[in-house]
């Protein structure tokens, strides 16, 4: 129910957010733009949130498997829990890293990052007066 709400939610943003960047004043470029990356975040934390509710739901709905691996030993030794836990984990931690990659389509944040790079070896950009360039 939750990635449900979550899905409408999230594709009427992206809607919304295109009609208002519809209005006059907006250049086409940068309209572009935010859509796309907008677009991106949204079908990232689509995929991300489905692989964690699956691990929810996998061990909702699997509890013989656990039930079963205790009975055999102490230890957790189930390798389809391992598995699911693995890949949700690796899910959840890599949110913010894949969302700062999504970062590097807007030209002003590379700008912001190459000025930083070049910062730390002492060296100091300019911005280009007709955009965003070294």
């Amino acid at each position: 129910m939750s990635l449900s709400a979550y899905i409408l939610v999230a594709l009427y943003s992206m809607i919304f957010s295109l009609r208002r960047l519809n209005r006059p004043g907006v250049s086409v470029e940068v309209r572009k733009l935010f859509i796309t990356k907008h677009t991106i975040y949204v079908i990232l934390f689509i995929v991300i949130w489905t692989i964690q509710l699956s691990a929810s739901y996998y061990h909702l709905f699997n509890p013989q498997d656990m039930i079963d691996a205790e009975k055999k030993t102490q230890k957790f030794t189930n390798d389809n829990y391992k598995i699911v836990d693995y890949v949700s984990g690796v899910s959840m931690f890599s949110t913010g890293i894949v969302l700062a990659l999504v970062r590097l389509y807007e030209p002003f944040f590379v700008f912001l990052i190459k000025q930083f790079l070049a910062r730390c070896f002492g060296i100091l950009l300019s911005q280009d007066p007709e955009g965003i360039k070294t």
